[in-house]
């Protein structure tokens, strides 16, 4: 058969709604006919292999499954569903290595109304943080069950306001959740290896609800700045109350005085 004819060449279409946004070190946005997907995952960042025409002025690529036909698809992995996006293949192109095992950190952004992301943790089953900044995530349940090592969490930005299903989280110690829409956190009860947890800018708005926090034993630092909660007399007090293992709350140790109205 005759070859596939070239993509055309046109403007990468910025979208949040793409499905993944690869966190790497590149300077323009490529169309998929043009990615090689060859990436090297540490902590801390995702270098990725890329034409040497590109210079260093941006670090930012995105990959908008939306806009790709399926031969496109087919070249950067031979991907031929959105549902498919995070099989073995796709994550060893992703990831620069032949053995996930080894991966235990990751940097990605996704639209989890697009994406399965659910046996996210079973593909890379010694993943020990993971950010997914700046996503599309309603509710942690979209994350699946299957993060057994994960220690790390960050989900600051994502549209969250349901925190069912963080408890499947068994070993999560540090929780970040800044800028988001939570309210109730009935679902952090019995979260045993939490320690810290950042809810800034979330619209937790009565003590009653950081009330829930005093079944997570280990907790000792807690941000809650920018909630409608911070707003009540005597916030402070009252949570330091029904808290009374916590060491940090918004940034300052327990024993600092702070002034605040009663």
């Amino acid at each position: 058969p005759p070859p596939h004819p070239p993509l055309p060449t046109k403007p990468a279409r910025p979208s949040s709604l793409g499905a993944m946004d690869l966190r790497g070190h590149t300077d323009e946005r490529l169309e998929l006919g043009e990615l090689t997907p060859s990436a090297l995952v540490h902590r801390g960042s995702i270098a990725s292999t890329l034409p040497s025409s590109m210079s260093n002025s941006e670090a930012n690529l995105l990959f908008n499954v939306d806009d790709a036909d399926d031969d496109a698809l087919e070249e950067v992995g031979e991907l031929e569903e959105i549902g498919d996006f995070f099989s073995d293949k796709a994550l060893q192109e992703l990831t620069g290595s032949e053995d996930l095992t080894t991966v235990t950190y990751l940097e990605v952004k996704i639209n989890a109304e697009d994406i399965t992301a659910r046996d996210l943790g079973a593909r890379l089953p010694n993943i020990g943080e993971l950010k997914l900044n700046n996503s599309v995530i309603p509710s942690v349940r979209d994350l699946g069950t299957t993060f057994a090592r994960l220690t790390v969490l960050w989900l600051s930005r994502c549209g969250l306001s349901d925190l069912d299903g963080v408890t499947s989280f068994p070993a999560l110690k540090e929780l970040y959740l800044s800028f988001n829409d939570v309210t109730d956190l009935s679902a952090c009860m019995g979260c045993e290896a939490l320690e810290v947890l950042d809810l800034e800018g979330n619209a937790v708005s009565d003590v009653e609800q950081v009330a829930w926090l005093a079944s997570c034993p280990n907790l000792s630092a807690l941000t809650l700045e920018g909630n409608p909660v911070c707003s009540t007399k005597g916030y402070r007090k009252r949570v330091l109350e029904v808290l009374d293992g916590l060491a940090v709350l918004d940034d300052v140790d327990r024993s600092d005085p702070v002034e605040e109205e009663e």
